[in-house]
């Protein structure tokens, strides 16, 4: 074994735990002072005061989201419309709770508000409007006024149907908020949305529904925006791009406070992994990847110590600049996966070598291979199918669900008896993944030329599928982290589920001749019914 990645101990300290704050962030305005010195007083009193009025006059509301109690209220049990808190209803099942958790975890209204989170699959020709109503009077009558002509007080919904890409949001008569307001809402889960990204989606249009939900006069930068520009337009100028900075600003410093955790855990956690390295068997091939894969561990690992370094040195200003935030979430990004890359490290050690535990980390091996192949299961009923090739393709692919299902619980056996050895294990657990890949590539193609009608709707929904096979989450799994830049080739089963729908809400959409602006009304259904709210298609 060679010495270079592994022979001595980092010596690397931590990266600095928090922000340094303590700078000042001046602002220069020397080409607004050249259009106009004399209304520089006005016009930097009305920046400063644009940037400061969300903390000045804002206040504490209470409006706190109580994330760590989020509820499910999917099947059953009342919405508590009195506290402030986090509620989803996801009957299109596309919500993950961790990641809204965690998107939502520093996000407060600024009054004590109840936010739902609801999901519906539908059509783009669809009134979601009146679907997200009907939904609620008769499963969740809480959310509805006495009179049953309102939303609740102290509710704000946000609805996304990820079928009929509508994205909706709603407000008790004590939360609502202009039209204006309420399209720039929707408008900030768009991006998340169309890369079918839900949960984020629902995190984006939550926080900006936080930033203007009775939001107080005097913590509206733009009226000190409008009071700064009063003296000169240039001022007025600039004080718009620094409100505009503000926001990514505060952006910027929590993808560098997440980097931080992420570095401090990989470096509380080095010591052991650099022990597991120095014993993985060079002679196989994984082990061999895998130690490979060890060196940029490494290299990755020292570069980003100077990085996060010089991210927490930044003034307040620099962070709202936006080249700033590409670096933040880039060392976010290579944080997360060196702290999920020394796990994959320590499993390859532990399984290659039949160590103690070896069984826990076959099983991180094994899980993702098996919730692909339960995620199959969506495809395979023929009775759901009209055209005798999907027919067809759903039998074939429901033969090579079970088999594969089979073969899995036959390795696991082999290597639980010492009759198939660990390198071979991977081999065919590798084949299974290898040969999944190409089923769900012949029932796409199936599928797509049944679906669409023309070459354009077949490029729509051949980017849509590509999209989510490419931007799939990473599984750093022995195998996944064995290629080349550790990511694997194969489609999963996962990805083609977003990425089927996407491309199949994509032609429909193009193919509907209702628009894409706001629908603000609640439809024939809705009766009398003139509660604030609207939707959007994305």
């Amino acid at each position: 074994m060679t010495s270079d990645p592994h022979s001595a101990p980092v010596e690397a300290s931590p990266a600095s735990t928090s922000i340094r704050s303590n700078k000042a962030a001046p602002l220069s305005y020397r080409k607004a002072i050249i259009a106009g010195v004399l209304a520089a007083g006005i016009g930097i009193g009305g920046v400063w005061m644009a940037a400061a009025a969300p903390s000045l006059f804002g206040g504490d509301g209470g409006g706190e989201l109580q994330v760590e109690s989020i509820q499910d209220a999917s099947d059953s049990g009342t919405i508590d419309t009195q506290t402030a808190g986090v509620s989803y209803v996801d009957t299109a099942g596309v919500l993950h709770e961790p990641t809204v958790a965690q998107g939502l975890s520093d996000v407060n209204f600024y009054e004590p508000t109840r936010l739902v989170l609801f999901t519906e699959r539908g059509a783009a020709s669809d009134n979601f409007n009146e679907r997200v109503l009907a939904y609620m009077r008769d499963n969740h009558p809480e959310l509805i006024s006495d009179d049953g002509q309102k939303w609740a007080d102290g509710v704000v919904i946000i609805g996304i149907d990820p079928e009929g890409r509508h994205i909706g949001s709603y407000f008790g008569e004590d939360r609502k908020v202009s039209m204006d307001m309420q399209e720039d809402i929707q408008e900030s889960g768009f991006d998340a949305a169309r890369e079918a990204r839900w949960s984020d989606a629902m995190v984006d249009a939550s926080e900006r529904a936080s930033e203007l939900v009775n939001r107080p006069t005097l913590a509206a930068p733009g009226l000190w925006v409008a009071a700064g520009g009063a003296g000169t337009l240039v001022l007025g100028g600039a004080a718009g791009v620094f409100g505009a900075r503000t926001h990514r600003r505060r952006k910027t410093r929590d993808l560098i406070v997440s980097a931080q955790e992420h570095y401090a855990q990989v470096t509380m956690d080095m010591e052991a992994t650099e022990l597991s390295a120095s014993t993985i068997p060079e002679d196989t091939p994984y082990g061999a990847r895998i130690l490979e894969r060890f060196r940029v561990f490494h290299d990755d690992y020292l570069k980003l110590h100077d990085e996060i370094d010089a991210l927490s040195e930044l003034t307040p200003e620099q962070l709202g600049e936006a080249g700033v935030r590409q670096r933040a979430k880039d060392a976010d990004e290579t944080a997360s996966l060196l702290n999920m890359m020394d796990d994959v490290i320590v499993d390859t050690n532990t399984f290659l070598n039949r160590q103690s535990g070896w069984e826990r980390a076959w099983m991180r091996q094994t899980e993702p291979v098996r919730e692909d192949l339960n995620a199959l299961s969506e495809y395979t009923d023929s009775k759901l199918f009209d055209s005798s090739a999907l027919k067809s393709q759903a039998v074939t692919l429901g033969e090579f669900q079970r088999t594969a299902q089979a073969e899995l619980e036959e390795i696991s056996g082999g290597v639980t008896e010492e009759t198939i050895s660990p390198t071979e294990a991977l081999d065919r657990l590798d084949d299974i993944q290898s040969r999944l890949s190409e089923q769900l590539k012949t029932y796409y193609d199936v599928a797509a030329a049944d679906f669409t009608k023309t070459s354009s709707e077949r490029s729509d929904m051949d980017e849509e599928m590509e999209k989510a096979q490419s931007q799939r989450r990473r599984r750093l799994t022995i195998l996944d982290s064995s290629y080349s830049g550790g990511v694997n080739p194969y489609w999963t089963a996962i990805a083609f589920s977003h990425g089927y729908t996407s491309g199949t809400s994509s032609v429909e959409s193009s193919r509907s001749s209702s628009s894409s602006g706001s629908s603000s009304g609640y439809g024939a259904g809705g009766g009398s019914f003139s509660g604030a709210g609207s939707s959007s298609r994305f």
